[in-house]
């Protein structure tokens, strides 16, 4: 992720809570019309996107890239609640689905949300704000998806 982008929208952003999706598993058969960012502040799921296999636990965060995956199911093993965030940027983050543990942002996506849902003038400005931080957090922490890093882990190591 050393590319730098531009935030070009932001769609929704949305809570879900531990009951929303009562049911152990759910599967999306819906295309992805946007980025999505999602910040877990509980619970703990498995969730195949595509070809991936990802796991949520608290203070993970999940990316996923637009489009239409092959597969994209949950399954909840201890429902929880997260804040998702839909947008769209020039340059996708990833082509790839990712997880990662990132317990610092967990405050700006609760202050994202917070502001996205009063709707105060401006707020659509201090909503980016936040969420170019999160994406300065993701980029700080060098996160590369497995595939990436197995390509220049021999640079690394040498």
């Amino acid at each position: 992720m050393n590319k730098n982008r531009h935030i070009t929208a932001i769609r929704h952003v949305i809570f879900v809570g531990e009951h929303l999706y009562p049911k152990s598993a759910t599967e999306f058969t819906h295309e992805l019309t946007t980025q999505e960012l999602i910040f877990h502040f509980s619970g703990q799921n498995t969730v195949q996107f595509g070809n991936k296999v990802l796991q949520d636990t608290p203070d993970s965060l999940r990316y996923l890239p637009k489009g239409k995956p092959d597969r994209y199911r949950i399954q909840r093993h201890v429902h929880g609640e997260c804040i998702d965030v839909f947008f769209d940027t020039d340059i996708p983050l990833s082509d790839e689905a990712f997880t990662q543990s990132a317990p610092q942002v967990g405050h700006l996506f609760r202050r994202l949300f917070s502001v996205w849902c009063a709707k105060d003038e401006g707020y659509y400005y201090e909503c980016m704000g936040l969420l170019y931080q999160i994406l300065a957090h993701l980029q700080k922490t060098h996160y590369l998806p497995d595939k990436q890093y197995q390509f220049i882990q021999p640079a690394i190591a040498y």
